[in-house]
């Protein structure tokens, strides 16, 4: 990939950032479980580059998986195969 398709990759990423929750105020709670959560599934969508508003659980153990998952599976389960 060459340099400037790299930065308008990195660029179209960081400015389709799904925002955050907030509270009832409008605020964004940075200590919240959720917050925390969040920043983890936009992390992750920055390698993946997908996105989905949809609940899911791993097909394997059960556990919720980041928005950003991109299969059905979750990083955990993946790394123990």
């Amino acid at each position: 990939m060459s340099e400037q398709a790299r930065y308008w990759v990195e660029g179209f990423l960081n400015g389709t950032e799904p925002d955050p929750s907030v509270n009832k105020d409008g605020d964004v709670d940075f200590e919240n479980q959720e917050y925390r959560i969040w920043t983890q599934a936009v992390d992750l969508f920055h390698e993946t580059g997908y996105w989905t508003d949809e609940e899911r659980k791993c097909e394997k153990c059960g556990s919720a998986l980041l928005q950003s998952e991109p299969i059905e599976v979750c990083r955990n389960c993946l790394s123990k195969n």
